[in-house]
């Protein structure tokens, strides 16, 4: 019942078309929500909530943020771990953020952020903060367009100047490959399930074992 009722759910936030950017994918309500409280804002309004750090960095959510960095409309990001429980009630491990967004009629050059906060003191640290632009966005991360995470505003500097320097192992933008990179699997229990024995067959078969391996007639297993 829960799962059929998940599914009306998303169904009916996907075909209202109210929901174009979050209304899509494994719908989570606090995403419906945060495109909804911007759709409220005045032009030369603003608006803050506090939301999951996955706005930003989830897959699903990717579409919507995105937009925010196009249209310029991301005031500030400010990401927090509740490992020292600010809120005493929510999972240590849990992270969210508190996320300001700006109207049409005020548009940001570049957006300030900041990742790995505890206390809301720790905003206090300057070097702590650094700004990205939709721009930045397309250069750190151009196949998915979701936000980069850094701890300092040193390591997003470094970053853009690795990026700027140093060509991408691909880009499915334009299907390029500049490291003639090839993807490789190891032995997989799916796929290799044939090339892969247990103790007892090794044993019936007369393989000795030695140590963590069986040895046979010119032949070595590992178990």
């Amino acid at each position: 019942e829960s799962r059929s009722e998940h599914d009306r759910f998303g169904a009916f936030i996907g075909d209202s078309e109210r929901y174009p950017l979050c209304g899509r994918g494994r719908i989570n309500t606090y995403a419906v929500f945060a495109e909804l409280k911007r759709q409220l804002i005045c032009g030369d309004g603003r608006i803050g909530t506090i939301v999951p750090t996955g706005i930003v960095l989830d897959d699903t959510t990717q579409f919507f943020f995105r937009d925010l960095m196009d249209s310029r409309s991301l005031v500030s990001l400010y990401g927090f771990e509740n490992e020292e429980k600010i809120f005493p009630a929510i999972h240590h491990a849990t992270k969210f953020c508190l996320m300001t967004l700006g109207g049409g009629g005020h548009r940001t050059t570049e957006s300030d952020f900041f990742f790995y906060a505890r206390q809301v003191s720790d905003l206090l640290d300057q070097n702590r903060h650094f700004t990205l632009s939709a721009d930045d966005i397309s250069l750190l991360n151009p196949n998915t367009q979701t936000c980069m995470i850094f701890r300092t505003k040193r390591d997003a500097s470094i970053n853009k100047v690795i990026y700027h320097r140093v060509p991408l192992l691909g880009d499915k933008r334009v299907a390029k490959n500049p490291w003639d990179l090839l993807l490789l699997r190891m032995f997989h229990m799916a796929d290799d399930s044939g090339l892969f024995t247990t103790e007892q067959a090794l044993e019936s078969e007369g393989f000795v074992r030695s140590g963590n391996l069986y040895t046979g007639d010119h032949e070595t297993y590992l178990p």
